[in-house]
C-alpha cells in the first residue's frame, strides 16, 4: 500500500492515455491477464485495496478517499459516502451489507442499513489505520501506524491495535510499540486464533492472541525480512510476503510458508520482484503481487512453479481478490485495475 507514485517520469502522458484507455491483453498460453481500468495521467491516485462483499459487489479504495463499486463487466461507479481527503487503506464487511473502512488521520467509516457515519479517533490524527480483521459481527481489531510510514517515510512507527466490541461506535488500544509498525491481522475462524504481523528494524514478527484481540504474545513466526503481509492458504500454512531487507529500495521480493506447529519452512525468491504487497489463495490457485508491474501465480498442484506476468507500465501492484476459483482482480497505483484469468 505504499504509494511511490513510481511511473511519474518515465511515461509521457499521450502513452499512458493511449494504454490505459485501450485494455491490454497479455497472453500467456491459456491465461491472460486484462487491463481494466487506470489512470489517465501518471499522478493519478492509488488503489489500495479492492474488497468483495457477501453479495458479489466489488468495492475499491483508495488514495485521497476515493471508493468505487465494480460491476462484473468491469464498470466502475462511484459510492456516495461522507468523504474527506483521507486515503482508504483497508475495506472489510462486518455482515451482510455492513462496511467497515479503515483510512488514514485516524478515520474510521461505517456503512450500516445503507447509511453511512464517520469517526475520527482524536489520539490517531497523525496515524493511518493500515488494516482491520473481523472477528464477528460487531468485533473487530484495527492496526497501523504513523501515516509517514505508510508512503515509505522513515519514522519512529509507534505502532497500535485498537479492538471495538460494539460494531465499531467506540475502540480502545490492546496493543502499542514505540519501535513496531504494525502491518496485518489476521483472525483464524477455524481456531479462534488472532495474529499480528509486526515490523521494527531489526525484523519481522507474529504475536498472537487467544482472546479475540485482548491480550498478546510473541509467537515463534519470526524473520529479519520485511513481511508486509500474512495469510492462511488452503493447506492451513502460513504464508508471508514482503522484500529481503527493510530498505524501501529492496530489489528481492520473498514468500515464505510456515507451518504452524513446526519450523519447517518454504521460500520462493524472485530476485527482480522488488516489494511483494499481496498474496492470496483459494483451493485451486495461489496468487502474488508485487512492484515493478509484476504478478506471480501458480496452481495448487503437486510440482507446479510460479509463473509470472509483468504488466506495463511497471505499476505497484498492491491487493488481490478472487472472482471465482480462476479469476482475480487486482489493483494498484495510478487507479490501475487488472482481471487475472489463470485458467479459461
Amino acid at each position: 500500500m505504499l504509494d511511490y507514485n513510481a511511473i511519474g517520469s518515465h511515461y509521457k502522458p499521450s502513452l499512458l492515455c493511449f494504454l490505459f484507455f485501450c485494455i491490454s491483453l497479455l497472453s500467456l498460453n491459456a491465461q491472460h491477464i486484462e487491463l481494466m481500468h487506470a489512470g489517465s495521467k501518471s499522478d493519478d491516485s492509488s488503489y489500495y485495496d479492492i474488497c468483495r462483499t457477501q453479495d458479489g459487489k466489488f468495492f475499491l479504495g483508495g488514495k485521497f478517499g476515493v471508493l468505487k463499486c465494480i460491476h462484473m463487466d468491469g464498470t466502475l461507479t462511484d459510492v456516495d459516502f461522507p468523504r474527506g481527503n483521507q486515503s482508504i487503506l483497508r475495506i472489510q464487511e462486518f455482515y451482510n451489507g455492513a462496511l467497515i473502512l479503515a483510512a488514514d488521520a485516524g478515520h474510521i467509516y461505517r456503512r450500516t442499513n445503507h447509511r453511512w457515519s464517520v469517526l475520527q479517533l482524536p489520539k490517531y490524527k497523525k496515524s493511518c489505520f493500515y488494516d482491520i480483521t473481523i472477528i464477528d459481527s460487531i468485533t473487530a481489531i484495527v492496526c497501523g501506524g504513523k501515516s509517514e510510514i505508510a508512503i515509505g517515510n522513515r519514522v519512529i512507527p509507534f505502532g497500535f491495535a485498537l479492538l471495538t466490541t460494539d460494531g465499531g461506535d467506540t475502540w480502545k488500544p490492546v496493543y502499542q510499540r514505540w519501535n513496531r509498525m504494525v502491518w496485518r491481522v489476521l483472525h483464524d475462524k477455524k481456531n479462534n486464533i488472532t495474529y499480528m504481523l509486526t515490523y521494527s528494524p531489526l525484523g519481522s514478527r507474529v504475536l498472537e492472541s487467544q482472546n479475540q484481540g485482548i491480550s498478546w504474545v510473541k509467537s515463534s513466526m519470526r524473520s529479519n525480512v520485511l513481511w508486509h503481509d500474512m495469510e492462511l492458504n488452503a493447506e492451513q500454512q502460513f504464508v508471508f510476503c514482503g522484500g529481503k531487507s527493510g530498505n524501501l529500495k529492496r530489489k528481492e521480493g520473498v514468500i515464505e510458508y510456515h507451518n504452524k506447529h513446526a519450523e519447517s519452512k518454504q521460500e520462493h525468491w524472485n530476485p527482480n520482484a522488488g516489494m511483494i504487497w499481496d498474496y492470496g489463495a483459494n483451493d485451486f490457485f495461489e496468487v502474488a503481487s508485487g512492484s515493478k508491474g509484476i504478478i506471480h501465480y501458480k496452481e495448487n498442484l503437486p510440482q507446479q512453479t510460479w509463473k509470472t506476468i509483468q504488466v506495463q507500465p511497471p505499476v505497484n501492484l498492491y491487493e488481490i481478490s478472487f472472482i471465482d476459483a480462476n479469476s482475480a482482480f487486482i489493483v494498484g497505483s495510478n487507479k490501475t485495475l487488472y482481471k487475472l484469468i489463470m485458467k479459461d
